[in-house]
């Protein structure tokens, strides 16, 4: 039952702080855009930077929290897209498009380490920060390119580096969480079950979202109402691989 006269301000609700987020960062970005000629991505984070602790402090720990619910969401659908993005037969053709993400990774990592223990940093805490430091914003990336309608190979290589580096933190993090435990005397059984389990449960889910999303597809069939891509054999890339030519989404 509302109250009245209501409650000034009034209390915002995870939903709520959404649109208004939604809203503050398309008119940030349409300005950054417009007006200074950089992609949309640098007025979203402006404006995030604006509204967040380091500035008007209009969003505080408490909203950010009740609202990370439609970050994970937003992260699945990025991480998503840049899975169907990701061409395994154009890696098998291409070796060393292979070699140089996972020489990229282990470089970032090597050299991240080892400033942070440079630094003072203990070696397991510098070894979670480097693993975690491999990775590629896949938001960033893909959305500059989507702004900017890049096509051709140098897309498509900087798109599977990005989700090279990406599979090569998470594997990095959970081999590193048997350590962490282990520094924390969580017993042998739980430093090798609990990655195990992160690693092949991720496996197994990522298959069967993989089994389902082709059943479902195959029922649905192809309707021109339920997709805004329509793909076609593109110049750019390795014979026998396929490119969204029109991608509007």
């Amino acid at each position: 039952m509302s109250t009245f006269p209501p409650h000034l301000p009034p209390a915002a609700s995870p939903l709520a702080l959404f649109g208004l987020l939604l809203i503050a960062g398309v008119i940030g970005g349409e300005l950054v855009r417009r007006v200074l000629r950089l992609p949309r991505i640098v007025g979203y984070v402006l404006t995030g930077m604006l509204l967040g602790a380091g500035g008007l402090q209009l969003l505080d720990e408490n909203l950010v929290a009740e609202a990370w619910i439609f970050v994970d969401i937003a992260l699945g659908l990025v991480l998503y897209e840049l899975g169907l993005r990701l061409d395994f037969s154009w890696l098998k053709r291409d070796r060393w498009l292979l070699a140089t993400g996972l020489a990229e990774s282990a470089l970032s990592f090597a050299f991240i380490h080892y400033a942070l223990t440079y630094s003072g940093v203990g070696a397991l805490y510098a070894a979670v920060a480097a693993a975690i430091g491999v990775a590629t914003s896949p938001a960033v990336v893909m959305l500059v390119a989507q702004e900017m309608r890049a096509e051709g190979q140098v897309t498509e290589r900087a798109l599977n580096l990005t989700a090279i580096n990406s599979v090569v933190a998470f594997v990095l993090v959970t081999m590193l969480l048997a350590w962490i435990h282990h520094e924390y005397r969580g017993g042998w059984l739980l430093a090798l079950l609990h990655p195990v389990y992160l690693f092949g449960g991720s496996l197994i889910l990522a298959y069967v979202s993989f089994l389902a999303a082709l059943w479902l597809s195959r029922w649905l069939g192809k309707q021109a109402e339920r997709s805004s891509c329509s793909f076609s054999p593109s110049s750019s890339r390795p014979s026998g691989s396929r490119a969204c030519s029109s991608c509007r989404c």
